[in-house]
């Protein structure tokens, strides 16, 4: 990107680690801290991505808060699976295919050009590859009320990397959509149980999807409102991807065996909105993608 361009990210919320994850202070349980005067063990971490783009210009500022004010609210918080990487993926990634798409590049060709990590490099040329990823910039043409698209998004987590290519069916005259096909490139290095391992990069997927797709806690100024399955849905069978590709890559003896826990999750609801922009042109940039806000979009488009 030209020299005069800046990437420019900002985050404000909770600490990544926002209690002891022990119980070796009061605070850390829900009982000591209803019981007063205890707080919780906080570590402080800043939400920044980490991705290795080389822009020349780029500003990144994290402002963390203090999880004790929280407590007496009645809307204390905790951790989902990956505390902070799949927000703030999505705010990376789908950046990214926003200035992809602002400088005419293709999102993959976009993404090849500027990221410095060879080992992340090779993540996103495989998915795309596997995915039979198709070059063009901006979104696809559309015929017919039935659109299709594609979307990548790719994330590094704690030197585990991710590569993951989406794609989406989409009826443009209500919002309703289907994640039809999830390609996914992994790099944890040495995989001791290759089986395990793909089931639990499946499980991942498919629960990230859920968040992506539907979860969203809502409250208002007393009390959590989402108390069962109906006002907080999650993803139904009717609504799992028809195919789940997977490509092991760092797969070798002398490679050192990293995290395979957390790392898919990461990138999929950046995958995903991208996919979306590229079927019907519409950039969702708030979580949960809805077909309700993608409706309101394509009114507006």
């Amino acid at each position: 990107m030209p020299a005069r361009h800046c990437s420019t990210y900002e985050a404000r919320g909770f600490s990544g680690r926002t209690r002891n994850n022990s119980t070796d202070l009061g605070g850390d349980t829900l009982a000591g801290q209803l019981a007063g005067g205890y707080k919780a063990k906080i570590t402080d971490q800043p939400q920044f991505p980490a991705e290795s783009y080389g822009f020349p210009n780029v500003r990144k500022v994290s402002h963390t808060m203090d999880w004790n004010r929280s407590l007496p609210t009645g809307l204390r918080t905790a951790h989902l699976r990956d505390p902070d990487g799949m927000a703030t993926c999505f705010a990376s990634e789908s950046f990214a295919d926003e200035m992809a798409y602002a400088t005419k590049m293709d999102p993959v060709e976009f993404r090849l050009r500027y990221i410095t990590d060879a080992r992340e490099a090779a993540a996103v040329r495989a998915a795309a590859q596997k995915a039979g990823w198709e070059t063009r910039v901006g979104p696809k043409p559309r015929s017919g009320r039935i659109a299709t698209g594609r979307g990548i998004a790719y994330a590094p987590r704690n030197r585990s990397v991710v590569a993951l290519v989406a794609e989406v069916s989409v009826d443009l005259d209500t919002g309703e959509y289907r994640v039809t096909r999830f390609t996914c490139a992994h790099d944890c290095g040495f995989v001791v149980n290759p089986s395990n391992l793909r089931g639990t990069i499946e499980a991942n997927l498919i629960q990230a999807t859920s968040r992506a797709r539907h979860e969203a806690v809502r409250f208002d100024e007393k009390r959590v409102l989402s108390v069962d399955w109906l006002t907080y849905p999650i993803l139904d069978m009717t609504e799992v991807p028809d195919a789940i590709d997977i490509v092991i890559l760092g797969n070798e003896p002398k490679a050192r065996s990293l995290g395979a826990g957390e790392p898919a999750t990461r990138p999929v609801a950046a995958a995903i909105a991208n996919a979306l922009f590229d079927a019907t042109g519409v950039r969702l940039r708030r979580c949960p993608l809805t077909p309700e806000a993608l409706r309101k979009g394509l009114a507006k488009a």
